[in-house]
């Protein structure tokens, strides 16, 4: 029991950032004796100190013990760190099971917790029967982040040490934060369609490998020396924006976003645009760019190698991003165009923060996905990102970034994890327990302003071509969420089936491309009006495991000081976000094939009514436990009830959730169509686009 107690201690204050493993936890308190530790650069205290201390230790490990046997509760340890200002006086409950037990029934819920707003962490204990040295292995639930200052060591030990267990183990532990109508309804299904049997196949061989050999890129990297080289003054804070091109009319559409920040929003960041060896641009192309200060290159690093079908070469971008000469990369696609100044970007508090802002995807990860497992955390009920738009620094995440371009050149396993590149990024991250920023507001469907262009059954069907991305909270007027990023990956497509057809009568112009959006109605009855809070940072784990009754999600543990709940215009997002559905469709625009996509709004809580059907991909007893998961939020009462505040379990006000917005009322875009078609040199026949 001593040992047990101990090792709680141990772990505690690691989480707690009271120690970070270089030295013995208690060693200027205790003497060193067999089976507890090895003291180290021991000193003994003196007189009435030495006393004093050696009480307190005694003291803290007879109180640890004897809460190792049942769930641990705040009151018991509470005291001995009031001091710390950090300090979320809370140790995490204890449940004990075996895998087999759980891959049978089951992880069990844990009992309610409190304090509402600290981490809601839960320790299973699960017996090991793999041989390892340790009798059990942790799961923690949630997976923690590490403190921002924890150096490599560190994040590697987390990540290696994380439990392996089996697929099934797994799941069970996922659907715990992920088994959801939320997580269900945004499933990407062809992805999971494509790719379940893949997920299903990783063992724990497989797991232990793979997380070796991406360690092993790490502490080479190490080795020598490129962890540091951004460390330069005369490197850090360099900053710059990126594109890369090269297939299809890839340059010239980042000729269009050039123009247009050149031009029309006077922007003066230095510029470079890597492609592969084998895809030069033409010598006007090169010209153009010389005119508009962007420099051309081709990657010293990577060739492109065989595609094995993919048209897209989404594996340049890890490599442009450790090659190019900033430290501080807005990296763009080819297809997004900025709606105004992205300058702000690199003096927002988010970035200077957190080094890395991520915007959403409209997909949530699923728990059967093996992805989980080989990162070692459970699964995140979070939103996915899409790499539209990637802000970082080097001088912070080189790391990820080192991960992410040796994940990318094995694109071929990867992408059957991760949808393209672009999630990648969000693992790297995950890896390394690292965290992001996020922007004001979810991402928006965009489309023109004909409401019957395709005709048919999709008359009055918002057709969105284009993902409208917002700005940050910390500008002016971000609160509310300030267009930023018009990114058209389904635009291109339509375009491109108007070239073959040859057609021009009815062919996309200015006028008849852009107008509209489809955006989640985030203004709830219970609203109070907002203003800028100029010190708060809007981080990802604001939005993950949110609860369906309060938008309360985890606290940002990476940030320390912040542990008071988030705003109310946060939660708002959070809770409504969670009622998101996405669909495809499809239809024609004068002869030519349309992809569209629109997003739909439903109360999750509906599927828990009697006689309501599942959602797809859902089991009795997922639903069962989720279930049992609002009992538990709704006996713990944790702050105002959003939903019920603001009626969202009412039909009327669900069926207003969603709204259209005309780009004409709005002063970040009303004049963006002009811009991009006069200033830009955006056409309809794929020089655009």
């Amino acid at each position: 029991m001593f040992h047990v107690a101990y090792e709680r201690l141990h772990r505690l204050a690691a989480r707690s950032g009271l120690y970070d493993g270089r030295y013995a936890l208690i060693g200027d308190v205790l003497p060193t004796w067999a089976g507890i530790t090895s003291l180290r650069r021991y000193k003994w205290p003196h007189g009435r100190r030495r006393a004093a201390v050696l009480a307190l230790g005694l003291l803290t490990l007879c109180t640890l013990a004897l809460g190792v046997s049942g769930g641990v509760h705040t009151a018991s340890t509470a005291f001995l760190f009031h001091w710390i200002p950090t300090w979320t006086p809370r140790q995490p409950a204890t449940v004990r099971t075996t895998a087999a037990q759980v891959e049978r029934e089951g992880f069990p819920l844990a009992s309610d917790r409190a304090p509402c707003y600290s981490v809601p962490e839960t320790i299973y204990r699960l017996q090991n029967s793999s041989g390892r040295l340790s009798p059990y292995e942790e799961w923690p639930s949630p997976s923690p982040p590490l403190p921002r200052d924890a150096d490599l060591s560190a994040r590697l030990d987390a990540w290696l040490t994380a439990p392996v267990g089996t697929y099934d183990t797994w799941r069970e532990f996922n659907l715990l934060s992920c088994g959801n109508p939320s997580v269900r309804r945004e499933r990407n299904q062809l992805h999971v369609r494509q790719n379940a049997d893949f997920w299903r196949a990783v063992s724990g061989d497989d797991v232990v490998e793979k997380r070796q050999e991406l360690a092993d890129v790490l502490r080479k990297a190490e080795r020598e020396g490129r962890l540091d080289e951004w460390q330069d003054p005369e490197r850090k804070g360099t900053r710059g924006l990126v594109w890369t091109a090269g297939n299809a009319d890839t340059f010239d559409r980042v000729l269009v976003s050039l123009r247009l920040l050149r031009d029309a929003y006077n922007s003066t960041l230095p510029a470079q645009v890597f492609h592969f060896p084998e895809e030069a641009p033409t010598e006007e192309q090169r010209w153009q760019f010389l005119d508009l200060q962007a420099i051309v290159a081709p990657l010293a690093s990577l060739t492109k190698g065989p595609l094995n079908g993919r048209t897209k070469s989404f594996h340049l971008k890890g490599a442009a991003l450790v090659e190019c000469d900033f430290d501080e990369v807005l990296m763009l696609d080819s297809d997004n165009v900025p709606a105004r100044d992205v300058a702000f970007l690199f003096e927002s508090i988010e970035f200077k923060e957190m080094g890395a802002v991520f915007w959403p995807d409209y997909w949530k990860d699923q728990p059967e996905n093996a992805i989980w497992s080989l990162l070692g955390v459970q699964c995140r009920d979070e939103f996915t990102i899409e790499a539209g738009q990637i802000l970082i620094k080097k001088s912070q995440h080189l790391d990820a970034l080192l991960l992410l371009e040796h994940m990318l050149r094995d694109w071929q396993y990867w992408f059957q994890l991760s949808d393209g590149d672009k999630d990648l990024f969000r693992y790297a991250f995950l890896a390394l327990r690292k965290r992001w920023a996020v922007p004001a507001r979810h991402l928006s469907p965009a489309s023109w302003m004909d409401r019957s262009a395709l005709g048919g059954d999709n008359y009055n069907r918002f057709a969105g071509h284009s993902m409208l991305q917002y700005g940050l909270a910390s500008e002016p007027n971000g609160i509310a969420g300030r267009p930023l990023f018009v990114h058209a990956n389904l635009l291109k497509r339509i375009i491109a089936q108007l070239i073959y057809l040859c057609l021009t009568s009815r062919n996309l112009h200015n006028g008849n491309t852009f107008g509209r959006t489809l955006r989640l109605n985030l203004t709830l009855p219970a609203s109070q009006p907002v203003s800028s809070e100029s010190d708060f940072v809007f981080h990802c784990d604001h939005l993950v495991n949110v609860s369906p009754l309060t938008g309360i999600g985890l606290p940002p543990a990476a940030l320390p000081g912040r542990q008071s709940p988030p705003p109310l215009w946060v939660r708002q997002r959070a809770l409504l976000s969670r009622g998101l559905g996405t669909y495809f469709f499809d239809g024609h625009f004068s002869g030519a094939y349309v992809l569209a996509i629109e997003n739909g709004w439903q109360d999750e809580l509906s599927s828990l009514a009697e006689g309501a059907a599942l959602e797809d991909a859902m089991s009795d007893r997922e639903r069962d436990q989720w279930r049992r998961f609002v009992e538990r939020e709704r006996r713990r009462q944790c702050g105002a009830d959003l939903r019920a505040d603001s009626g969202l379990h009412t039909a009327e006000v669900a069926s207003a959730r969603m709204e259209v917005a005309l780009w004409e009322h709005d002063q970040d875009l009303a004049d963006f169509e002009d811009k991009f078609y006069e200033v830009g040199g955006g056409r309809a026949g794929g020089h655009g686009f």
